[in-house]
């Protein structure tokens, strides 16, 4: 943990503040990240059958033995065990005495468990439970650069020409810490709807053909390109055994709504199609992002499922954006300024992106207002304590649950927006999630 907190000081000492010729900091000492396994504390869960009355657990831990309280109105009543961070709960519902079901959880950090929740036979989704905690001490690290660059002069107020410069310094930080490798890497233009779309496959080691993750990166629409990506991509190949196919999609201002959309869904149209020629199966075919690309693995989702196809045996959404017409939710307010991706950041990449706001209720960019999410593909949610966009991602995996849709939603405690991929090189929280989104691959894949 030491050496990555360094390698984090000095790579962003030179690639966040480099730019604007200011001196660094001398950054504070700060404790590691919690190392030992330990529950005891006060968590939020979301109970799966009544997602919308999120309640808050008390754990207690001693030795091996675990039992779960309810503080604040009816919930669950767990006991069980935890051994070699593996969580085993057996639960009584208060509301439901009759149906007792049982828990399995993996307890993937000092701050997280992700739980999988099964009644009788049947799967009740997934249970999350979040410890009530800080920023991980990298993550306030981080910030500490961030913030100062953000005093000089605020993302938001930049011309996209200066958001691409910056991120492109930030993303440099990258080059301090080794790339997971892959068998193969390749850039290719597939046709799309105006003119060619620029590609980048990721081949994991063994012999295809390979399933393949439709991958749409992050940026607001904006910023961003495969190569900002570059070590997530490399890291879900390896970990999934699957292409990781990188869209390289049209960007704004110089391309406004829909044209980033269209080419997602031309370039999941033609991974379909095509799927052999890169030794890919086109019967295991899922669609990934973050951010503004979750938003985009939503919609082709919705668009495949409303066309007939192509057939998508799964979604990933990393940190999603999901009403672009509405950026008044509490984590909206909590989070406006100060942990990365402000409120000015969106409003600001909304105004490049959807300039005609009759777009902003438009499923394709806010999913969550979509009339129906009955009959998509099953979908992973990953969400960030400390992000704006956490309460509407959250919406949105309870609306896909209770359209009957297998969902499954995970929050990581201490972290920001875009740790997922962002931030893959430093911290344990991101690796964690691409090992969840893999196991939950391996099932359909």
């Amino acid at each position: 943990m030491r050496a990555a907190r360094d390698k984090l000081i000095i790579a962003l000492g030179i690639c966040c503040v480099a730019p604007f010729f200011i001196a660094c900091p001398q950054a504070t000492a700060a404790s590691s990240a919690p190392q030992a396994l330990d529950q005891t504390g006060v968590w939020r869960t979301t109970d799966s059958c009544f997602p919308e009355t999120p309640y808050t657990m008390v754990i207690s831990q001693q030795g091996g033995s675990v039992t779960l309280a309810s503080s604040l109105g009816p919930a669950p009543s767990c006991a069980g065990t935890v051994s070699g961070g593996m969580l085993e709960l057996s639960c009584t519902d208060t509301r439901f005495p009759e149906a007792p079901y049982a828990l399995t959880g993996t307890v993937l950090n000092g701050t997280s468990i992700a739980v999988s929740c099964r009644a009788a036979a049947q799967p009740i989704q997934t249970c999350t439970l979040t410890k009530h905690a800080g920023l991980d001490p990298l993550v306030e690290q981080m910030l500490a650069f961030i913030n100062l660059s953000e005093a000089i002069k605020p993302l938001g107020q930049r011309t996209p020409w200066e958001m691409r410069c910056y991120m492109a310094w930030m993303n440099l930080a990258g080059l301090f810490f080794p790339a997971a490798p892959v068998a193969a890497i390749k850039n290719i233009s597939i046709p799309g709807p105006s003119g060619s779309i620029p590609a980048r496959i990721y081949t994991p080691a063994g012999k295809g053909p390979f399933p393949v993750i439709v991958f749409y990166h992050g940026g607001g629409w904006v910023v961003g390109n495969p190569s900002m990506f570059d070590h997530y991509s490399r890291l879900l190949a390896g970990e999934t055994g699957a292409l990781v196919f990188s869209v390289d999609y049209r960007r704004a201002p110089e391309h406004v709504f829909p044209a980033a959309h269209d080419d997602a869904h031309a370039a999941l149209q033609w991974v379909a199609e095509n799927a052999a020629s890169i030794n890919g199966d086109s019967t295991r075919i899922a669609v990934a992002g973050e951010s503004a690309g979750a938003t985009m693995a939503a919609a082709v989702s919705m668009l495949a499922r409303d066309r007939g196809g192509p057939d998508i045996l799964y979604q990933v959404l990393l940190c999603p954006a999901t009403n672009m017409s509405d950026m008044n939710t509490d984590s909206y307010h909590e989070f406006a300024k100060g942990c990365f991706l402000t409120r000015e950041w969106m409003e600001a990449f909304r105004g490049f992106y959807l300039p005609d706001s009759a777009d902003w209720s438009d499923p394709r960019v806010s999913p969550l207002l979509a009339e129906s999410l009955e009959g998509l593909p099953p979908a992973l949610v990953i969400t960030a304590a400390h992000d704006v966009l956490r309460d509407e991602g959250e919406a949105y995996a309870r609306k896909l649950f209770a359209a009957g849709v297998p969902t499954k939603h995970y929050r990581c405690g201490g972290v920001i927006h875009g740790f997922t991929t962002g931030l893959i090189d430093f911290l344990d929280q991101s690796k964690d999630a691409v090992s969840l989104t893999a196991r939950e691959l391996a099932e359909v894949f």
